[in-house]
This record gives C-alpha cells, sequence and structure tokens, in this order.
C-alpha cells in the first residue's frame, strides 16, 4: 500500500501557525521517514508523485518541540498520540546514537546581490523544474560553525545563539546549498551547507501534507 493510500494514523497532527512571517495551516506530519537514498532533488520529485512535500526548518523544529512538550497531539484520524509514540519518534530525531539518521529540509540558500536568501515552498511544475514559492533574505542568524539549541532560533528555523550545552552543531548556510537534520553517537546537527545533489542510505525525509479537517 502506497504512503498516500495508507491509514491517517500514520501521520502527526502539528498544528497550523498564525506567528507573523512564519504562517501555516494544520499539516499533517508523517511519523517516520521515507524516500531513502535520494538527492535533494529527486526526494521532492518523489514526494511531488505521492502529494507530499518536504518540511521547511522551523516547521521541523516545531514538530520536535510539540512531540517534546506535554501538550496532547493527535494522529490524522483525530485520535490521541501515545506517549510512547512520541518517545519513539523524538528518539528517532534527536537520540545521540547510531546508526546516522538525517531528513532534508526544504531550504535552498542563494545569494543575490551580496545577500543570502532563503528559498522554500517549492513546487514541481509540469514541465519538471523544481520552483520555490517563497524567496527571502536570510533573518538575522548564525554565521559561523558552532553548537547551539532549540530555544534559540529565528523564524526561519535558523539559530541565533550559541551554546554551551553541546545541544545541537550548526553548520551555518552557504550559497547554492540547501539542509538537512542529522545525529550520530557523537552528535546532532543541523547542516545548511550540503550539496544538493548528496545522497546517502541514513537521509530520508519526512512527508508531510496539508491536513484537512473531515
Amino acid at each position: 500500500m502506497s504512503r498516500q493510500e495508507g491509514s491517517l494514523d500514520s501521520y502527526v497532527i502539528l498544528p497550523g501557525s498564525s506567528r507573523r512571517g512564519q504562517e501555516y495551516p494544520d499539516l499533517l506530519v508523517s511519523q517516520d521517514k521515507d524516500h531513502f537514498g535520494k538527492n535533494w532533488y529527486k526526494t521532492h520529485e518523489a514526494l511531488a508523485e505521492e502529494g507530499s512535500f518536504m518540511l521547511n526548518p522551523r516547521q521541523f523544529f516545531n514538530f520536535v518541540l510539540a512531540l517534546d512538550s506535554r501538550k496532547r497531539i493527535y494522529n490524522g484520524n483525530g485520535k490521541l498520540v501515545d506517549s510512547s509514540v512520541k518517545t519513539r519518534i523524538l528518539d528517532e530525531l534527536m537520540a545521540k546514537r547510531d546508526p546516522w539518521r538525517a531528513e532534508w529540509f526544504d531550504a535552498y540558500f542563494v545569494e543575490k546581490e551580496g545577500r543570502l536568501y532563503m528559498q522554500s515552498s517549492h513546487t514541481r511544475l509540469a514541465d519538471g523544474r523544481l520552483v520555490p514559492m517563497t524567496s527571502e533574505p536570510l533573518e538575522k542568524c548564525l554565521m559561523t560553525n558552532c553548537y547551539t539549541d532549540l530555544r534559540n532560533i529565528n523564524r526561519q528555523g535558523l539559530p541565533i545563539k550559541e551554546s554551551k550545552k553541546h545541544e545541537i552543531y550548526f553548520w551555518h548556510p552557504a550559497n547554492g546549498r540547501v539542509s538537512w537534520f542529522g545525529v550520530n553517537s557523537v552528535r546532532a546537527g543541523l547542516v545548511c551547507d550540503r550539496d544538493a545533489r548528496y545522497s546517502g542510505a541514513g537521509l530520508g525525509v519526512r512527508p508531510s501534507k496539508i491536513f484537512h479537517k473531515q
């Protein structure tokens, strides 16, 4: 059975955001990753074919924070997600252990007139071109590789302060590069300088959809 034909129980509802500059509707986020071993472009292509899309960094971290909070979260059928399921997803996302796991983000960085922009909300057109529906100047964020944490990120999902807790290592944005989040036995990392043509067996994506209430 394909993902689009599967049960809504396999998705978690991520409540939408009305915060200025990061508005998005309620989303269905897959509990598990899919489309392993594809580069960033091929991953977008596979998602488009099944009617899904890739989370941007801010949406991803909102997903992590929702799972890590005491607030109730629900699956796509409106049923309460058990704490054991939340723990399993968080372990896959954040636990420092092997094997290496990573997932692509919908964030492409490009320099225009000496300033970096983040492009997202990519849509694949009928002729196969991948086009960003959103392109905006990079907000103030760290532009050095360092440790940071989830409590100090801007509305685009990029860190604004260093941290001594060694929670997440950050590789700052670079022109013509894309982003992912990965973790192994040594550290978790937010990478914003990755070649979009790269692929790896442990690298996948968390398919997401707009949640349409029945």
